[in-house]
């Protein structure tokens, strides 16, 4: 209960700080001198809900270090934007170009079906595979590992543009295009400052409900014990 109580949001602080910050308002692309491809750029934002969505990504980037926004076919004609974890997209980045994705995976595991399911984004393709939950128990409760192969799904998703779809959204990039959280190279010195606060409620803790003695009884019993 305690540590509960010690805890801070100096993290949360930290990501929110430059977050709130980061919201695009509209586009210009100077392009031709008018407005109409703003504005359909634009309406493919708002289309996207991405008022909202890219909060969501630029949270993630700045707590984890990355996030990825997929580009996918839509029904109604326009693409569809998807904001994603990077705990289930990677990409392989274009060593002249880190922002360009020369080739990504999204991994999930599918609980309708109970079965991995991966993504693979190729240049101007989209291709399926699944395979058994690689994680397991048997009869008596223990947890087993089977090597399940992929197979991938008969038929592909052709991308327009012959591009991957893929974009990394990368926060404080090295020259590797390594990514790091606003707050991760600070973990010890924030666990310091709860650590001490801890210690601090501890002690008021134990000061307030004091151990109590008995004083002036016989050291010893009847039997010399």
């Amino acid at each position: 209960r305690l540590k509960q109580m010690a805890r801070l949001n100096f993290a949360e602080l930290i990501v929110e700080a430059p977050r709130e910050r980061m919201r695009p308002v509209g586009f210009r692309s100077g392009s031709n001198g008018s407005k109409e491809l703003d504005d359909r750029a634009w309406q493919l934002w708002q289309a996207n809900r991405l008022d909202a969505w890219s909060m969501l990504v630029h949270r993630t980037e700045l707590t984890l270090g990355y996030s990825y926004v997929i580009v996918g076919p839509n029904p109604g004609g326009r693409p569809r934007i998807t904001p994603e974890d990077p705990r289930e997209v990677i990409v392989q980045a274009d060593p002249l170009d880190p922002l360009k994705a020369l080739a990504a995976v999204k991994m999930i595991r599918d609980t309708l079906i109970d079965r991995d399911v991966a993504y693979v984004y190729v240049p101007g393709r989209i291709l399926r595979a699944q395979r058994d939950p690689q994680f397991g128990t048997d009869g008596k409760g223990v947890q087993t590992f089977n090597a399940n192969e992929w197979t991938f799904d008969e038929g592909e998703t052709v991308v327009p543009a012959n591009e991957v779809p893929v974009v990394p959204f990368v926060n404080r990039p090295t020259l590797w295009n390594q990514g790091v959280g606003e707050f991760e190279l600070h973990t010890a010195t924030l666990d310091r400052i709860n650590y001490q606060i801890l210690q601090r409620l501890e002690v008021a803790t134990l000061q307030a409900f004091k151990q109590r003695a008995i004083k002036g009884v016989p050291d010893e019993d009847e039997d010399g014990n």
